[in-house]
């Protein structure tokens, strides 16, 4: 014999939110696991980021260079004194 169909969706219901429950659970326990304390990169890591950082720096000084060589008297737009290749 079936259960009556509101009994069954309640059933299913309850069982979803249990899911549910568990999932969430599991997820927290995961990512309490997986923190860690972060230390610093190592090895090529390290020189990349740092090689990165160089040639961002590098770019910026650049371009500040070419926005302070513009012509002042030249009021329409600030169009660099360098010629551009």
């Amino acid at each position: 014999m079936l259960p009556h169909p509101v009994t069954a969706c309640t059933i299913a219901e309850r069982r979803f939110k249990e899911q549910l429950r568990d999932a969430a659970q599991q997820r927290l326990v995961a990512s309490a696991e997986t923190r860690a304390p972060s230390r610093p990169s190592s090895g090529w890591l390290a020189v990349q980021a740092t090689i990165t950082w160089i040639t961002g720096l590098r770019m910026r000084v650049r371009v500040a260079a070419r926005v302070l060589a513009t012509d002042p008297r030249e009021g329409r737009s600030a169009r660099s004194v360098h010629p551009m290749a």
